[in-house]
């Protein structure tokens, strides 16, 4: 591992997700989702140097730890648990949804796709209209929204030509 532990656990929960994923999307028996299961928690388990529970089941992941949960879930709709204050986003397709909370700090991921970016900018004045501060960068063929209200933070990066992104929210420290 690198000279930052969280950081490098933060790569190997990204892989093992994505691996997850994969493996998630293909398995239909029982004893496949087990071995990954098991797999993923040794990954997990060696990079975090606590114990680790991944539970799949179908196209969903849990994975628990001390201080660490995250639930993965292939979805085509917005969370329904999401923060009241945050506006649904309309104009693109839920594709994945990743809930985590780690030391109390709550986060979605929501990986969305077929929108254009005249949607993140219309999203961006509903945010403005709910009492949202923000900023919006276009670079090219994709852009950054950054938004905070409160003790809530959003990220929203996005790809023009792709017409896909990610959009983060968070619970942040004001």
């Amino acid at each position: 591992m690198g000279k930052d532990r969280k950081t490098d656990v933060m790569v190997l929960l990204c892989v093992c997700i994505a691996c997850l994923l994969t493996v998630s999307a293909c398995s239909k028996k029982t004893s496949e989702e087990k071995a990954a299961e098991a797999v993923a928690e040794k990954i997990l388990e060696h990079g975090s140097g606590q114990d680790m529970d991944v539970d799949i089941q179908g196209e969903n992941i849990k994975i628990e730890g001390e201080g660490y949960k995250a639930e993965i879930t292939r979805s085509t709709s917005w969370p329904a648990d999401m923060f009241a204050d945050v506006p649904r986003f309309t104009a693109g397709t839920v594709e994945n949804v990743l809930k985590d909370n780690v030391g109390g700090t709550q986060k979605f991921t929501i990986y969305l796709k077929d929108f254009d970016g005249e949607a993140v900018r219309r999203y961006e004045e509903t945010l403005k209209a709910k009492g949202w501060k923000s900023t919006f960068m276009q670079m090219g063929e994709g852009g950054m929204l950054n938004a905070q209200k409160g003790q809530l933070g959003m990220n929203f990066a996005f790809n023009t030509q792709g017409r896909d992104g990610t959009l983060m929210v968070y619970t942040a420290k004001e």
